[in-house]
């Protein structure tokens, strides 16, 4: 067991995706990144995998800073969700999920965890522009039901995410007995 993020599912849930689209101005398939923009998280090469692709370079968006309650919108608008290439256990993957968009993510420590079912997503192995790509295309091709995609992200809630490490703490206690009265010589 261990212990894992959980997601808002009241405040990250599906939006009306025709709405978000025509707010955005969206008309093409969609793909998203949501994160801190620095080179060790890598968004370079998930545009140099669009660029060698489609020549979409032209069409890349940076909408900046954005308050957290208007990401649902834009996950909602998002056919696809592309995360970093560095990650701990990313926020944003449970969001986008939350909001019924899927995943393209690399084979990052503990993805599996998050990403085990197809309606989830799809975990790159050893990514490049060239398999991010290839697996973006191939995800886009047949995308699984949002419906599904959110059912999934369901599991991550705060209290099954709470209940969990409570679980985990008090056995942990049990293991470790509990010294009191213990005096220490000064």
């Amino acid at each position: 067991m261990c212990l894992r993020n959980g997601v808002d599912l009241a405040l990250f849930r599906p939006a009306d995706r025709d709405t978000a689209r025509h707010a955005l101005g969206l008309t093409r398939p969609t793909l998203l990144a949501v994160g801190n923009i620095v080179g060790l998280k890598r968004h370079r090469m998930m545009i140099e995998a669009l660029a060698r692709e489609r020549r979409v370079t032209d069409r890349v968006r940076l909408l900046g800073h954005l308050p957290q309650d208007r990401l649902p919108d834009i996950y909602s608008a998002a056919d696809l969700l592309l995360v970093s290439t560095h990650e701990g256990w990313p926020n944003v993957l449970l969001e986008s999920m939350a909001c019924g968009t899927p995943v393209v993510v690399s084979d990052i420590d503990g993805i599996t965890d998050i990403i085990a079912a197809p309606e989830a997503g799809r975990i790159v192995q050893e990514p490049t522009p060239d398999r991010l790509a290839t697996a973006t295309r191939d995800f886009l091709a047949a995308l699984p039901a949002r419906a599904a995609t959110r059912a999934y992200a369901e599991r991550f809630d705060w209290r099954s995410t709470t209940e969990g490490q409570i679980a985990l703490f008090r056995e942990i206690c049990k293991q470790r007995p509990i010294r009191r009265g213990v005096a220490h010589a000064a």
